[in-house]
């Protein structure tokens, strides 16, 4: 912490007790040299930082869950999808893999596409992607059908 010194002040006191109280304010005053108090400077007064940036000591640093130049503001590593690489969703302020969310049935694949995950079946499987997919049931081949 830096500690500035102050110049020395020459303060008046009027002498009252030379004087009659009728004259006081006439009366002669003695000089009384006085030394001010060492004022501490705090290095973080006016505040150094950014928008959403703590000062210790004179040295900026981002809150917690947001990054940044501490010095010019610091910001959530997201606040909109645009904010995240395609194949990544913004949600609360983070870019997270969307698929990872279960977004899909079981058994099903989940691609991520402009943000937005898509589910599908795979191969041999059937049905609604987001509720279930199934095996697909083959179709028992009947006999008649050969004996034409």
């Amino acid at each position: 912490m830096k500690v500035t010194r102050l110049p020395v002040v020459t303060v008046f006191r009027l002498v009252s007790y030379l004087c009659p109280p009728e004259i006081t304010f006439f009366c002669a005053h003695e000089n009384i040299t006085a030394e001010q108090e060492p004022i501490a400077e705090d290095p973080c007064n006016p505040n150094p930082c950014g928008s959403n940036a703590v000062c210790n000591n004179g040295v900026c640093t981002c809150l917690a869950e947001y990054q940044g130049d501490p010095y010019i503001g610091c910001r959530p590593e997201c606040v909109l999808n645009s904010d995240c690489p395609r194949d990544k969703a913004c949600l609360r302020s983070k870019c997270v893999n969307p698929c990872s969310l279960e977004a899909c049935a079981q058994n099903a694949i989940c691609e991520v596409i402009s943000h937005i995950p898509m589910c599908r079946c795979p191969p041999g499987f059937e049905g609604n992607a987001l509720v279930q997919c199934q095996p697909v049931k083959s179709m028992p081949i009947s006999k008649s059908f050969y004996s034409r």
